[in-house]
């Protein structure tokens, strides 16, 4: 049990870290994806989906993007997440959303976008994605670049709507909207 707690510790100092760096440090393009994929899997970590989920031995990773985005998703596929194995799915097309637990999508058209949202409402899906447009339009987590940096956005009522749970401690770090 002990061990478990310390591993949590450094998991949220990693992320607490990571959140630091992401709000004071400009990012290559390169380095910005690899970034993003490294800050989902600890968000992974920190988020806590319905009993439904939480019996599963692995939490999907569906990715929606070009090439250096699915790539950069790649070096975290396989992870372990309080237990379960992170896999990762390289959506090419936006069918069968409901096999993910976390839907990372790097762009989409709006009217593709609400479509997606549309899809998922009612599943326990956490959608992550990049800009204000993304949480304008339903998305959970966004990233926005602003100043050659990374800034986190949580709009906490979608969380809620999919049941999920994201750690106060994370939300310490992240812009957060539509909370208490």
């Amino acid at each position: 049990m002990r061990f478990l707690r310390a591993k949590r510790r450094f998991g949220l100092c990693l992320v607490i870290g990571l959140a630091i760096a992401v709000k004071s440090f400009a990012v290559e393009p390169v380095d910005e994806e690899i970034l993003l994929a490294a800050i989902t899997h600890k968000f992974a970590e920190f988020t806590t989906w319905p009993e439904s989920v939480d019996k599963q031995t692995q939490l999907n990773l569906c990715v929606v993007g070009d090439n250096p985005v699915q790539q950069a998703f790649a070096s975290i596929n396989g992870a372990v997440v309080e237990g379960k194995t992170l896999k990762l799915i390289n959506m090419s097309r936006l069918t069968n959303l409901e096999i993910c637990q976390i839907l990372f999508i790097d762009e989409l058209k709006p009217s593709v976008f609400l479509q997606v949202v549309e899809q998922i409402k009612d599943l326990p899906v956490l959608t992550m994605g990049k800009g204000q447009a993304f949480l304008d339009g339903g998305g959970m987590v966004g990233f926005e670049k602003k100043d050659d940096k990374i800034q986190m956005h949580v709009d906490l009522r979608p969380v809620e709507k999919a049941r999920l749970k994201i750690s106060s401690l994370l939300l310490k770090v992240a812009n957060v909207r539509g909370g208490p």
